[in-house]
């Protein structure tokens, strides 16, 4: 695994957690900084994931695209959707059940930059991707923890957790592809996961970001932005 990977992974939620502790962001704010990276991440799939994918499954593909979108589903479940930002009104706490199908999805998350991904160009689009994704997730998991009665060094060791949980992925995918018995087989399939994974995200997060799943001429740019950046990165590294 890229030391790069790694620090890139810790450092967006060092980054998210900071921007709760220092500037106590507004909830509209949190919302834009998920259109953005909704949008990105979308992008990301279409572009970048789906063809990448594709190329080296073939016709499997779609099954293990269609098995990371019914997993996302299973953990948005347990998890009340702390993956795409959600977070109920006067919420102070998080259950075991939710944080737990946080760090799978993180874990997860992370095994899709295993192996030389990382060293690829539609691999550091898909770190791009997923540093801007957990930027704001960390956001919302830092707020809601920072508000209850938690001492503040149990939220310390959960963020840590937290943004250990996608570099012990990558690690694991990383390590793991020497040891499958099909070598080279291991990495896709995960990418084809995690794209199903983000494909679910990134569409819930552009419309539940929305009130009455309407969107407002602010939001519209933020999302036009995202997509339009992902766009550039596509085409200048093509």
């Amino acid at each position: 695994m890229d030391i790069v990977v790694a620090l890139g992974l810790i450092l967006s939620v060092i980054l998210g957690s900071g921007i709760v502790f220092a500037l106590r962001p507004k909830t509209s704010t949190v919302k834009f900084l998920l259109s953005f990276s909704g949008a990105y991440l979308l992008s990301v799939c279409v572009m970048e994931m789906i063809p990448e994918v594709y190329g080296a499954l073939a016709m499997r593909s779609g099954v293990f695209i269609l098995v990371g979108f019914l997993i996302q589903l299973i953990l948005s479940y347990f998890s009340d959707g702390m993956e795409h930002g959600h977070m109920h009104t006067g919420q102070h706490s998080l259950s075991m059940a939710v944080l737990v199908s946080l760090f799978v999805h993180s874990f997860v998350e992370g095994m899709a930059l295993g192996g030389d991904v990382p060293h690829t160009h539609f691999g550091q689009s898909l770190l791009a991707g997923i540093f801007l994704h957990k930027i704001p997730v960390a956001v919302v998991i830092t707020t809601v923890l920072s508000q209850g009665t938690m001492k503040m060094s149990r939220v310390y060791l959960i963020l840590a957790i937290f943004a250990l949980t996608s570099p012990a992925g990558a690690w694991f995918a990383t390590h793991a592809e020497t040891l499958w018995m099909q070598e080279g087989f291991l990495v896709p399939v995960v990418l084809a996961v995690v794209s199903g994974m983000l494909l679910h995200i990134s569409t819930i997060i552009l419309f539940e970001t929305s009130h009455d799943h309407r969107f407002n001429a602010y939001k519209l740019i933020t999302i036009l932005v995202g997509v339009s950046l992902a766009f550039a990165a596509h085409f200048l590294g093509a």
